[in-house]
């Protein structure tokens, strides 16, 4: 894991079609127009951001899986996903929209404890 030593965590554990999950993307997008080095970690269903062509205009909500490739232009090239939920979702690695670095049980610690800030959605 290659962390920044002062990175902003943003911990997402809801579906993508939530709320909270649309709150911790905005949120992490303006964490990266403010040059502040977010970091994403999907965890449980908000793994479910990454899968593809998802379309949220059956349900009048917005498909934020469009915004996951833009991250790199907010300056935010660092995203992991927690291995336990892509394999309980169903999500292929391979098809990501974006490069996922896998998470495996006991490491969220390990970012938590070098993040300058962490935030739970």
């Amino acid at each position: 894991m290659n962390t920044p030593r002062r990175a902003c965590l943003f911990v997402c554990r809801h579906s993508a079609w939530t709320s909270e999950a649309a709150a911790c993307v905005e949120t992490l997008l303006t964490a990266g127009v403010f040059e502040q080095q977010p970091v994403l970690v999907l965890m449980d269903a908000a793994v479910t951001l990454l899968l593809p062509d998802q379309n949220g205009a059956p349900i009048h909500a917005k498909t934020l899986a469009r915004q996951l490739p833009a991250l790199e232009l907010y300056g935010i090239d660092t995203v992991y996903a927690d291995a336990a939920a892509l394999t309980a979702y169903g999500v292929n690695t391979e098809q990501l929209p974006l490069p996922v670095q896998t998470l495996q049980s006991g490491q969220l610690a390990t970012l938590v404890a070098s993040a300058a800030i962490t935030l739970v959605f």
